[in-house]
C-alpha cells in the first residue's frame, strides 16, 4: 500500500508542475504582446523634443510604428464619453455666421447656469486659407434666414437665447412707384416746396425700417450693442416676420434672457453627428465611425490649431485627414476620446501640453508619418 500511494503522489506532483508551467507560459505570453513604444502612465511626461517650450511637449515615433499607445486603460474613450455633452435631437442646432461651424447652445456639464458651445459640424468644402484650421475659442450664434418662402436662398442672421431671429433699426430713402419722396417745408408765401440742403439739391425723406442683423452687415449692427436689437412679435413658423413693413410689431431686446448668442466659449467637439433639414440641421447619431467624424476625411486641413477653451474632443474628430502635418494643442487639460487622429497619414508633428492627461489608444493609430 505504502509504494501505491508514494506512486500516485509522484503522478499528483507532475502534474501540478506541467499546470503551473503551462499558466507562466500563457502569463509571459500575454505580457510580451503588450504594446511597450511610448507607453505612458498617466501622470508622467512624453519626452520633450529637443528646443520645446517648457510644459509643451513634440511626440515622435519611428516611421515603422503603426501604433502608438499613449495610456495604460485601453477604454479610456468610453470613459470619458460622459464629459462631453449628449445633445438631444430636439435641440436647436447653430452656426457661425461664416457657415464654417455648426453648433449646440447648451448648459455646462459643471452644473450652474454657464452657457457653453459643442462643435457638431464643420464644412468640409468651404475655402480654408492656407489649410490652416483654427478650432475657435468662442462662437456667434447665426441661423439661416430665407427672405420669403417660395425661395431656397439664404442669409445667416443673428439669433437670441429663445432661438429668434434679430433686427436692427435704421433709416433709409423713401420711395413711392420707384420714384423718392421728398422732404417740403412750408415757405414765405405759404405754399408746399420741396426742401433742399445747403448746395440745393432736393432733401430725399428718410422712413424708419428694420432690417435682420445678416452677418454680411455685421458693421453696421453690431456697434449698437445686444441692448439696442430688436425682435419681431409677428412671424410665420420659420420666425421670419410677416409684414416686415410693420415697425410697430418689432420690440426692443431689453431682457437678457431674449438678448443674442454671442461670445459662446467652445468647450468641446462633440460625440454626435448632424444631418442638414429643411431648416438647418439637427442631431442625428452617436459617432461610432469615421464616417461620421465632425471634421473626419476634410483633406483641405494641413495645419490644426486648437484653442484655450476646449476640454474634449470627441471620437474620430479628424480621423482621415490626410493633409493634416502639424497638430497644436494649447496648455489646458483635455479630455479625448478614441481614434481622433485615426489615419492622418502626412501628420509629422504633435505639440501636446503636459496638462493633457491620459490619450487613449489608437490616438495616432495609422499615422505613418511621424517620426
Amino acid at each position: 500500500m505504502t509504494k501505491v500511494v508514494k506512486k500516485k503522489a509522484r503522478r499528483l506532483k507532475r502534474t501540478i508542475r506541467r499546470t503551473l508551467g503551462t499558466l507562466f507560459l500563457i502569463s509571459a505570453l500575454v505580457v510580451a504582446a503588450i504594446p511597450v513604444d511610448y507607453l505612458q502612465a498617466e501622470g508622467e511626461d512624453v519626452t520633450a523634443e529637443a528646443g520645446a517650450e517648457d510644459g509643451i511637449m513634440a511626440m515622435d515615433r519611428p516611421e515603422t510604428d503603426k501604433k502608438i499607445t499613449l495610456g495604460l486603460n485601453s477604454d479610456v474613450g468610453a470613459k470619458y464619453r460622459s464629459n462631453i455633452p449628449d445633445i438631444p435631437n430636439t435641440e436647436k442646432i447653430y452656426s457661425t455666421g461664416d457657415g464654417k461651424f455648426q453648433f449646440a447652445y447648451v448648459k455646462s456639464t459643471g452644473g450652474g447656469d454657464t452657457m457653453i458651445a459643442v462643435i457638431l459640424g464643420y464644412n468640409k468644402d468651404g475655402p480654408l486659407e492656407g489649410g490652416v484650421l483654427t478650432v475657435p475659442d468662442k462662437v456667434d450664434a447665426y441661423r439661416r434666414y430665407f427672405a420669403n418662402t417660395t425661395s431656397t436662398d439664404y442669409a445667416y442672421v443673428a439669433v437670441n437665447k429663445v432661438d429668434e431671429f434679430l433686427f436692427y433699426e435704421t433709416w433709409e430713402d423713401e420711395y413711392k412707384d420707384g420714384q423718392p419722396v421728398y422732404e417740403t417745408e412750408i415757405n414765405e408765401e405759404g405754399k408746399e416746396v420741396v426742401k433742399v440742403d445747403e448746395n440745393g439739391n432736393p432733401i430725399i425723406k428718410k422712413k424708419r425700417v428694420f432690417k435682420p442683423c445678416y452677418y454680411d452687415d455685421r458693421s453696421k449692427w453690431e456697434p449698437l450693442g445686444v441692448d439696442n436689437l430688436y425682435r419681431s412679435r409677428d412671424v410665420d413658423e420659420n420666425g421670419i416676420p410677416n409684414d416686415p413693413s410693420n415697425n410697430d410689431s418689432y420690440e426692443i431686446t431689453s431682457s437678457q434672457d431674449k438678448q443674442r448668442i454671442y461670445g459662446a466659449e467652445v468647450r468641446y467637439i462633440g460625440n454626435q453627428y448632424l444631418v442638414a433639414d429643411a431648416k438647418g440641421w439637427h442631431v442625428e447619431g452617436n459617432i461610432e465611425g469615421p464616417e461620421n467624424g465632425i471634421f473626419a476625411q476634410s483633406g483641405n486641413i494641413q495645419t490644426l490649431v486648437v484653442g484655450n477653451n476646449l476640454s474634449g474632443i470627441g471620437n474620430y474628430a479628424f480621423a482621415g485627414c490626410s493633409g493634416i502635418t502639424e497638430i497644436e494643442l494649447q496648455n489646458k487639460p483635455m479630455t479625448v476620446g478614441t481614434h481622433i487622429f485615426d489615419g492622418c497619414t502626412s501628420l509629422q508633428k504633435v505639440i501636446i501640453p503636459k496638462t493633457m492627461g491620459t490619450i487613449p489608444d489608437y490616438t495616432f493609430y495609422g499615422c505613418s508619418s511621424l517620426k
